[in-house]
């Protein structure tokens, strides 16, 4: 058994805190709960979390001062409830405006740093008011991939995968935005749960997708149950989600021909985590540069998607996506990748070790849901 720590707030710094564990999925690869996710202050995927869930913490964080932030919000958890007044006016005061304001605050606090880290790649270079199809036709822009983890308890997969099916993704693909992939594990995550995975042309109309289900009456009207989960009967126990940055020389999800046949197909996600951003930049380079993606496709594994973390747990790290047609299938393409003569020749490559580039890989198995366009 391997063991995570999970960070908690004390006065104005983050301490560890509670330790989780987490298992060895065969071959080596962990298996990392995702509630075991360690924060260190400053992290730059912290603000970008609490907003992409919507966190009303994020309406307390001030650059620079995330402990400050969690320890406002400790204090005012305390209050609540009662009659007594917080000690620090300006967190309930944050907190109770935060619903109001929240559209405006991802605008102009989120959108800004978002769409300048993104600019260089092109996912940002989409005009406000452009179309998702016409921000996909700028040659060579990245897309930008959302990943979301639903957590899950006995009961809930169904209800929330006919949400998915009746209402999010037709909802999605009216917005522009895909294809729109769910699937459900086989091997790796916790069970149950439900995962989606949601390609935008650029960062503009994934930070207006509130605005967009809000006017669409069709999803409003479809997605009334989930919305409508009361506190003891939720439609799913927590949400994680993920902000990925597809690769220049892989821009956009390729659709396999599993999907259009409508054969069977298992799906298999890998995530390289790294030691330091200059060894992730390099894994990055070895899958880009020196043809480790092409060795893929030669030796029979079919890539649906590459993409770099820009917010979320593990980073700095990586993560792509292969189809498979079956179990005995994916065995028999990863003997062939490693036994390649051209892929131990880029193995080899100094510098660009797995000891000097990697810290960690972790697999999941997974199957595409009743509503997955993938």
């Amino acid at each position: 058994m391997l063991s995570a720590t999970r960070w908690r707030a004390r006065g104005r710094r983050l301490v560890p805190g509670k330790r989780d564990t987490y298992d060895k999925f065969p071959g080596g690869a962990s298996l990392l709960h995702p509630s075991a996710q360690a924060c260190a202050p400053g992290a730059p995927g912290l603000a970008a979390l609490l907003v992409a869930d919507k966190s009303p913490m994020c309406a307390l964080l001030a650059p620079g001062q995330p402990g400050a932030a969690l320890r406002d919000l400790s204090q005012l958890s305390r209050f609540q409830g009662t009659s007594a007044r917080p000690p620090n006016k300006c967190a309930c005061d944050a907190i109770s405006s935060f619903a109001v304001d929240r559209r405006h605050f991802l605008s102009t606090t989120f959108a800004a740093p978002l769409m300048t880290s993104l600019s260089a790649s092109g996912i940002g270079d989409a005009p406000q008011g452009a179309s998702q199809s016409s921000a996909s036709s700028t040659p060579g822009a990245p897309s930008l991939y959302v990943w979301q983890h639903y957590a899950l308890r006995t009961g809930q997969p169904r209800r929330l995968g006919e949400y998915f099916a009746k209402a999010r993704v037709p909802a999605l693909t009216r917005a522009g935005a895909g294809p729109v992939g769910v699937f459900e594990p086989i091997a790796g995550p916790p069970q149950p749960s439900l995962f989606s995975l949601t390609p935008f042309a650029s960062a503009a109309p994934f930070l207006s997708l509130d605005d967009t289900l809000a006017t669409d009456a069709e999803y409003q009207a479809a997605a009334a149950p989930y919305a409508d989960a009361t506190a003891a009967d939720p439609a799913y126990m927590r949400q994680e989600t993920w902000l990925l940055q597809a690769f220049p020389t892989f821009p956009r999800v390729e659709l396999p021909a599993q999907t259009a046949a409508k054969a069977p197909r298992i799906f298999e996600l890998r995530i390289y985590e790294s030691p330091s951003e200059k060894a992730h930049l390099k894994k990055v380079e070895m899958f880009e540069k020196l043809g480790e993606i092409a060795i893929f496709k030669r030796t029979g594994l079919v890539p649906v998607f590459f993409a770099r973390m820009i917010a979320g747990p593990r980073m700095p790290c990586l993560a792509y996506l292969l189809v498979h047609d079956s179990l005995a299938a994916r065995e028999k393409n990863w003997s062939a990748f490693v036994t390649d003569p051209e892929w131990r020749k880029v193995a080899q490559t100094p510098g660009f070790g797995d000891a000097d580039i990697v810290s960690n890989i972790t697999t999941w198995l997974l199957r595409p849901s009743a509503a997955s366009q993938i």
